[in-house]
């Protein structure tokens, strides 16, 4: 994926950069998230530059604010028994 893009059009539509940075969480995350909600996005051009970017809907947007506000952040040193069992082996 192509980091250096064009986040969000005067319409709206946001890019994976432009949604990870609206919600506060990384691009992977912001895919994880899309891809549970069936999101598939739009390609779409923008500008003079003739080129593509995966475009999702503003409704999107909403959706992973909510998502993002929900998730909440482990404090330092916590962990999951799943990160547990593999970094202690």
């Amino acid at each position: 994926m192509e980091v250096k893009e064009k986040s969000t059009s005067s319409d709206g539509w946001m890019t994976f950069l432009g949604l990870a940075k609206a919600t506060g969480k990384n691009w992977e995350w912001v895919k994880k998230q899309l891809t549970e909600m069936g999101e598939v996005g739009e390609y779409r051009c923008y500008g003079s530059s003739g080129r593509e970017y995966l475009h999702f809907r503003p409704e999107v947007l909403e959706e992973l604010s909510r998502r993002a506000a929900l998730y909440v952040e482990a404090e330092e040193g916590w962990a999951t028994t799943h990160a547990l069992s593999i970094n202690l082996g």
